[in-house]
Formats: C-alpha cells, sequence, structure tokens
C-alpha cells in the first residue's frame, strides 16, 4: 500500500492526544467524585448500567477521525486481477477489387455485413479493434467494447489502390502490443524491391527478438489471448509479404485466421452500400 499524501498521516497523532485527554478527565473527575456513606443506595441506583456504553460515544468518534486521516492521505493499492475478456483485432480489405459482383452485391458489402454481425455477437467483455488496409494499413479503432464506434467505422470505410495484407497483420500485432505487455510490437522489415510489373522479390523477415512476446532461442512461444481476423479477396500487391508478418505473428503467439471473399471468376466492379 501507498499514499498520495502521505504527510497528512501526521494528523493521526491528534487520536491518541484526543485519547489521553479523555482518560484524564475521567481520572480527574473520580478525584472529585462526592462520598457516599451508604453503599446499598451506590449499588441501588447504579444497577442494571452497563460502563462501557458511556464510552461508546468517544470511542466511536476516535475511530472515525482515525479512517478520516487515513483517508486524507489517500491510500492506494495495485493489485493485478486477472481478465477474462479477450481482444479479437478485425482486419478488412479495402481496396478496389473488393467492388467485385461475384458475390452479392459485392465483395465489400458481404465482407461488411459479415463483419457487422459478428460485431453485435460479441459479449460486452470482449474488445475489438478495427483495422483497414488496401495501399497502406491504418488503426481504424483500437481496441474498444464501443460496439456503436466499431460500426460507425465499418459504414465509413473506401476503397483504395492496392493490398497490404502483410501490413494489416503487423499493424494488428502493434495494436494488440498496446494492450498486452506479453506481446511484443512488430519488427521492422525491409520493404520488398519489385523487378518487374507483377514480379516481387520478399526479403526474409527478421528473426524474432527475445523478449516479451518473441524468443531467440527457438523455444515455442505461449499463445496470447489475442487473435487476428484478417478478411481479403486478394494477393498481396506490395510491403511486406503475408508470411513475413505471419511470422512474426506466430513468434508472438499471435493467431490469425484469414477469411476470403469472392470467387475464382470476378465479374464488374460496383461498390455501393446496397
Amino acid at each position: 500500500m501507498s499514499f498520495g499524501l502521505p504527510v497528512l498521516l501526521v494528523s493521526l497523532l491528534f487520536v491518541p492526544v484526543l485519547a489521553g485527554v479523555y482518560v484524564w478527565q475521567l481520572r480527574r473527575r473520580r478525584r472529585q467524585a462526592v462520598r457516599f456513606s451508604d453503599v446499598a443506595l451506590l449499588r441501588s441506583v447504579g444497577a442494571g448500567s452497563r460502563p462501557w456504553r458511556r464510552h461508546a460515544p468517544i470511542a466511536l468518534v476516535l475511530f472515525a477521525l482515525t479512517l478520516l486521516g487515513l483517508a486524507s492521505a489517500r491510500p492506494t493499492v495495485r493489485a493485478q486481477v486477472p481478465v477474462s475478456s479477450s481482444t479479437i483485432i478485425l482486419a478488412l480489405d479495402v481496396s478496389g477489387s473488393m467492388c467485385a459482383t461475384d458475390v452479392d452485391p459485392n465483395r465489400l458489402a458481404a465482407a461488411q455485413a459479415a463483419v457487422r454481425s459478428f460485431i453485435r455477437n460479441q459479449d460486452d467483455e470482449t474488445k475489438l479493434g478495427f483495422v483497414v488496409f488496401s495501399g497502406f494499413a491504418q488503426l481504424a479503432v483500437a481496441p474498444t467494447v464501443d460496439r456503436d464506434e466499431l460500426l460507425e467505422a465499418l459504414d465509413a470505410v473506401t476503397t483504395g489502390r492496392g493490398t497490404t495484407i502483410g501490413a494489416a497483420i503487423l499493424r494488428s500485432i502493434d495494436a494488440i502490443a498496446e494492450l498486452d505487455p506479453n506481446v511484443a510490437p512488430s519488427d521492422a522489415v525491409d520493404e520488398p524491391t519489385t523487378d518487374g510489373p507483377g514480379t516481387v522479390d520478399p526479403t526474409p523477415a527478421p528473426a524474432p527478438s527475445a523478449g516479451a512476446g518473441g524468443s531467440s532461442t527457438g523455444e515455442k512461444p505461449d499463445v496470447a489471448p489475442e487473435i487476428i481476423v484478417l478478411l481479403t479477396d486478394g494477393a498481396n500487391t506490395r510491403g511486406v509479404t503475408p508470411a513475413q508478418a505471419a511470422e512474426q505473428a506466430a513468434a508472438r503467439g499471435v493467431r490469425v485466421y484469414p477469411i476470403g471473399f469472392g470467387t475464382t471468376n470476378p465479374t464488374q466492379m460496383a461498390c455501393t452500400r446496397d
């Protein structure tokens, strides 16, 4: 236990002082007591009375002053409490290809409907985060239990060019790391180089760093309670590769569940809310 204002604990010294004054007053009254020659009369007058009752009011006052002195010093206790709820990061692909209508009404609208249903079906203790990605990945909503904020962000998404699946996974890891000290933030990865149209030369992911959420000894990491749900329709077109990002997630014990939207025969593009 610690105190925010320990100097106020000095006020507790008044409690024993007041108690001493009270005891001194009692002894003084005894010295000034009137002597009675009839002992039987004294016994009849004092019969049925309980001596402790007259001391109860001052005892309660002293106890209240003690509590007041302790409260004024602002005592605080830090303790770790178990948290039964988990955190889920929803990473949604908002690239232009999500406008394909091979899924009714289109891939994006179908994915939004699935995410909306998932959010509403979660209990009140589960924290949900929302990451959107196209040409880059961004955390739209930090992990929260506010369902309205998540639904508003989901309805407000717009499409962009490119698909950065790997960056979305790394951004999700960083969002988890801000909540869970046992999960380390993502490591920096060199950007892949493009040798030509559609050709990507990935660079190897760095070895996981020792410490929280990672181990350089090759030991299997503990499984983190947080998970990432990735919703996409295509392949990574730029940035960190999904394999590199998945290795970092695995090194931290973070599970990634990919969900694909679309068919092998995409049709016309039409992004509408209907």
